[in-house]
């Protein structure tokens, strides 16, 4: 688990590297405070106060989430457990 203040993107990267994975982010999916123009510059701005995590699909969450990027085994890497969030 980690706080997105570098911006979910290269934040995202950092913990799919860290694990063993890749990471494919729904764009669409995450939820962004800014105008829809600005999806892609706002996936990138940081923000102290929003947790990116990953779980087991299997797991019952205490708090909401948005589902918002799928893991995959990266090449030559360990795996990532079926269905991670």
């Amino acid at each position: 688990m980690m706080d997105i203040s570098d911006g979910l993107l290269l934040d995202a990267a950092r913990m799919a590297r860290a694990s063993g994975v890749t990471m494919a982010v729904k764009r669409r999916a995450v939820p962004i405070a800014a105008p829809e123009e600005q999806r892609e510059l706002a996936l990138r701005w940081g923000e102290d106060y929003v947790l990116l995590f990953t779980v087991p699909a299997s797991t019952k969450l205490p708090v909401p989430h948005t589902g918002s990027a799928q893991c995959k085994p990266a090449q030559g890497l360990r795996s990532c457990s079926t269905g991670c969030h």
